[in-house]
């Protein structure tokens, strides 16, 4: 049986790797550019060979293929692809043998499919294609049926209700800010503090300090409305007419504990540049969440995530409002800042009824940076013995590119 290959090529980084690995094997930046050393000049470097001639080694210009989930340089992109397929013959593979299935954006065009597919049979002679839906690999990888994709992108965030299996895109809705906003409002922040930021090597930065020093902390307004319960949590004394208020106030209590705990932890912090500078970063590691929450911060004027999240809900029937704000499923890398499901529960709390529950699925681990690349490989373990999911080469002469709009895989069942 050929190796099915899973891809995922995002604004921010690509994945690709074998179905029936737990993570893919090439993560690297969705980014292509030229080197400028002399014995090196204008070689083309990919991903993460960006990374390695970073070190004294200027590298320009540094080109996305796509962006905020829309493909943009179709040149670009085949040369991106032709260097990851390289990856694969290194591993000992022959591309006339590869099959691959690829988590689409939704933002992906009917022409994009098309062309695509081509780029696969016609350019790097691959053995099978077929196009999923990012969205429904979501689904598939949170195991769940119902509940609220909620996929914090480059530069939107899109809130998608999904009903027994299958997504309700019609009640969808996009809001506004996603990570390249956070991190914009991140550098603003650090240079305030000391810390100039440029180029790629700056963005880098900005990823490591996202990934291992943010955390979404409460505001003011929140800290002043809980007030009475982090006193409790604050408070030295454990005697039992304190143990019974921390359990009238449940989950409140929880969560406000665990925000509490990471404000602490990491709001001393000191962090560490790439040429071995230290900064005190003290408020710098929550404010930066805040446009999520309160968009007009910059210059947003719509509201935050938790409205867009409360009205897509409410568009919905009032059968499953309640299954939708019990299980909201993130993903997307900034979906892994410490905290923000916390966050996003208080927030909630003022716009959903008194007696809804809110549910998050899963952790803020590695996991939901590939969170989608997941469900794809679950479909191809799924699937495995009837590759009729999958377009074939012969398949692929005898109808033409279009095929793809026929086999795109849209639902669970």
């Amino acid at each position: 049986m050929d190796p099915l290959y899973i891809l995922e090529i995002g604004a921010h980084t690509t994945k690709f790797g074998l179905f029936s690995t737990a993570k893919p094997k090439h993560i690297l930046q969705s980014v292509t550019g030229v080197c400028k050393l002399e014995e090196k000049k204008n070689k083309k470097v990919y991903g993460e060979e960006i990374d390695e001639n970073l070190s004294g080694i200027i590298v320009e210009p540094i080109i996305r293929p796509t962006f905020s989930g829309v493909l943009i340089d179709w040149d670009q992109l085949e040369e991106f692809l032709d260097y990851l397929l390289i990856q694969t013959e290194k591993d000992g593979i022959d591309r006339s043998d590869l099959e691959i299935l690829n988590s689409r954006s939704p933002y992906f065009k009917d022409k994009d499919d098309e062309t695509l597919t081509e780029i696969m049979f016609e350019k790097f002679g691959i053995d099978s294609f077929n196009n999923g839906r990012q969205p429904l690999f979501s689904l598939i990888s949170s195991s769940t049926v119902t509940g609220l994709l909620v996929d914090i992108g480059e530069l939107k965030t899109r809130v998608t209700p999904y009903y027994k299996g299958t997504i309700l895109y019609h009640y969808g809705s996009d809001f506004s800010v996603g990570g390249a906003h956070l991190s914009q409002y991140l550098s603003q922040l650090m240079c305030r503090e000391g810390l100039y930021l440029n180029d790629y090597e700056g963005e880098k930065l900005i990823n490591d300090f996202k990934s291992n020093y943010s955390f979404a902390g409460i505001n003011e307004e929140l800290e002043e409305k809980y007030s009475t319960f982090i006193n409790i949590i604050n408070s030295e004394s454990n005697n039992e007419k304190k143990k019974n208020e921390q359990k009238s106030i449940g989950e409140i209590f929880i969560r406000l504990k665990k925000m509490l705990e990471f404000k602490k932890l990491r709001e001393n912090c000191i962090f560490t540049d790439f040429a071995g500078r230290k900064y005190s970063i003290s408020k710098t590691t929550s404010q930066f969440v805040e446009p999520l929450f309160q968009p007009g911060i910059i210059g947003k004027t719509e509201e935050g995530l938790q409205n867009t999240i409360s009205k897509v809900i409410k568009n919905c029937d009032l059968n499953i409002r309640g299954d939708l704000v019990n299980n909201i499923v993130f993903t997307g890398s900034t979906a892994r800042i410490a905290g923000i499901q916390d966050r996003l529960f208080f927030e909630l709390q003022q716009l959903v009824p008194q007696n809804a529950k809110i549910g998050f699925y899963g952790s803020a681990d590695e996991s939901l940076s590939y969170f989608s690349w997941l469900g794809g490989c679950l479909c191809g373990r799924l699937w495995r013995e009837n590759n009729s999911f999958l377009i074939d080469k012969h398949t692929y002469q005898e109808e033409g590119k279009q095929i793809v709009h026929q086999k795109i895989i849209e639902s669970v069942f």
